[in-house]
């Protein structure tokens, strides 16, 4: 799937590449350990107090 999108990405304006690099960082950056932390404050605020 990336790389399709990067070689598009040299025929985007600014705005469009803008947004799609905010749609592609969280799967290309993202690690487990910091999902796993992301999931835990979610499940956090799930509870009720």
């Amino acid at each position: 799937m990336m790389k399709p999108l990067l070689r598009q990405a040299a025929d985007m304006t600014w705005e469009q590449a803008i947004a799609m690099e905010e749609f592609v960082e969280p799967q290309c950056f993202t690690t487990a350990a910091h999902q796993q932390a992301v999931a835990t404050l979610l499940a956090r605020e799930a509870k009720p107090s």
